[in-house]
């Protein structure tokens, strides 16, 4: 008994002697740690404006600042493992790390394309917040650029959120990276109407009521149909991009373009036809033939057709010769 309480006593005087011997490295790995962690508490906020600004794109800012934050994280735990003298830990990680790296890089396939296409679409410049896009018939403001996903704030209030690997993949168009944008009016007139002077009034009064805002150059006005019932033109109004301060919305543009050329038709007394279809139907032909009368409706039930009706025929009365004796 005597026995087993010396020996529990040296082993429990040489886990202090090991504790009191490994004392600098906890110390050591633990002032490591918490200098980590405050590193990235202050600097992180501080990368994220800088390389947001070097970049030009705050979402390229955040995932650069995150990335960096990951590294100094990472490269703390490393040196605590070494102050405690678990660099054989550390090693067999490091072996690990590559068949964990790949499993990983399987299970999150899908995420990690989202991710390196947001990478993409951000150091390419291609979009950036604020911009407007028209993307799979929907037309709004890139509101967004996330690390995997985008959000459109459309014209209606409505919210898109795309994928970057979808957003990467296919085909929008930047509406905000044009110089100006052209505004499409269809319209028709008259076939007796004058074109030289429909087409000379419509510009004037285009470029009397748009010349705060637009060049007589970025107005244009050409003939291009003949329809069914009209003659077709289109009008063409170019509006400078991004608009200036006083410049109306692409919108509004067009509202003020259709009530001007309606005001204007209206001046010069041309009318705007609206397609009118005539149905001509032959008459009947007359013939010399009397019409045939119908047979009569049968009274009472109807006979079916495919069975027909017996009749009965009386006998023949005998016919009595002169030379016949009475009986």
């Amino acid at each position: 008994m005597q026995d087993f309480f010396e020996a529990n006593i040296i082993s429990l005087k040489d886990f202090l002697d090991n504790v009191i011997q490994a004392l600098p490295g906890i110390a050591l790995a633990a002032a490591i740690l918490i200098a980590c962690i405050l590193t990235v508490r202050f600097l992180r906020p501080l990368l994220r404006e800088k390389l947001g600004k070097i970049f030009s794109n705050e979402t390229l800012g955040s995932f650069s600042a995150s990335f960096i934050s990951a590294l100094i994280i990472l490269a703390g735990l490393a040196g605590c493992l070494s102050a405690l003298d678990l660099d054989g830990v550390l090693k067999t990680a490091l072996a690990g790390a590559g068949i964990a790296g790949l499993a990983i890089g399987l299970a999150l396939q899908a995420p990690l394309t989202n991710l390196f296409s947001g990478i993409s679409i951000s150091l390419r410049k291609y979009i950036s917040v604020g911009d407007l896009i028209h993307f799979r018939g929907e037309l709004g403001n890139i509101q967004n650029i996330d690390v995997s996903t985008t959000t459109i704030k459309k014209l209606d209030g409505g919210i898109l959120v795309v994928p970057n690997k979808i957003l990467a993949e296919e085909i929008f168009e930047n509406l905000s990276k044009a110089t100006f944008r052209r505004v499409k009016i269809e319209c028709g007139i008259d076939y007796d109407a004058n074109l030289h002077l429909v087409k000379e009034s419509i510009l004037d009064r285009l470029i009397h009521d748009f010349k705060d805002w637009l060049k007589p150059e970025e107005i244009n006005f050409h003939y291009h149909a003949f329809g069914p019932s009209s003659i077709d033109f289109t009008v063409f109004l170019l509006v400078p991009q991004p608009p200036k301060s006083n410049t109306p919305g692409v919108l509004e543009v067009k509202s003020r373009a259709i009530i001007s050329i309606k005001k204007c038709l209206d001046d010069i007394n041309v009318g705007i036809p609206y397609p009118i279809r005539t149905i001509i139907m032959d008459p009947p032909v007359k013939t010399d033939k009397p019409s045939e009368k119908k047979p009569p409706a049968t009274q009472g039930k109807a006979v079916s057709p495919g069975k027909p009706r017996s009749i009965k025929i009386p006998k023949p009365a005998p016919v009595l010769n002169n030379n016949t004796k009475a009986s």
